[in-house]
């Protein structure tokens, strides 16, 4: 398998398959439970949005960091310290599968926060990890309105210094999070 800068990392049910970003690149790559690359293991994704205004920009400072699915639709965060209108900005990205290799941004969440380094689903609120104030914040997808945001680091003091850039809440209400600073993995009880 080539070497790749591997992110955000999420496993779509449907398909049974997982796709993980690849940094760098900006696209998705592919494989299958056994973490054997599919056939057409890479799906490359639009810079331009629906109204052909460039969202990303591949450079050396910014790139998706974090996927998730909900409802079958692939979401991506785009990992920026820029705001929402301006080039390249820190938002959440909801693909348009065209086809196996291929996906078009379908819908821009405009994020006021920066620096989103992971996300996940759980029913149907979007948790996204913030690596800059080391934040947790909330999504309503039905209503499509941003919630509370925590900071982690003072909730859960043992997280200062850190660099959060994963994460993962099971049915359980255990929160994951990995940090690439220290090199760890925590587990939270968010019940707590």
């Amino acid at each position: 398998m080539q070497k790749h800068d591997f992110e955000g990392i999420t496993y779509n049910n449907i398909t049974d398959e997982i796709y993980v970003i690849i940094e760098g690149r900006d696209d998705i790559f592919v494989l299958d439970t056994e973490l054997i690359p599919k056939a057409n293991s890479i799906i490359k994704i639009d810079r331009e949005d629906s109204n052909g205004k460039t969202v990303l920009v591949k450079d050396k400072e910014n790139g998706l960091e974090g996927i998730t699915i909900y409802n079958n639709t692939i979401y991506v965060a785009n990992q920026s310290f820029n705001k929402w209108p301006q080039e390249d900005p820190s938002v959440i990205l909801k693909l348009f599968l065209n086809d196996s290799t291929h996906a078009s941004i379908d819908d821009v969440i405009p994020s006021e926060y920066v620096n989103i380094s992971g996300m996940c689903v759980l029913g149907n609120t979007l948790y996204i990890v913030s690596d800059t104030d080391n934040e947790l914040i909330t999504y309503d997808m039905t209503n499509r309105k941003f919630g509370s945001a925590v900071r982690l680091n003072k909730k859960f003091p043992l997280l200062k210094g850190s660099g959060l850039e994963g994460i993962a809440i099971d049915n359980n209400g255990f929160l994951y999070l990995a940090d690439d600073t220290k090199g760890k993995i925590y587990k939270f009880n968010l019940n707590h």
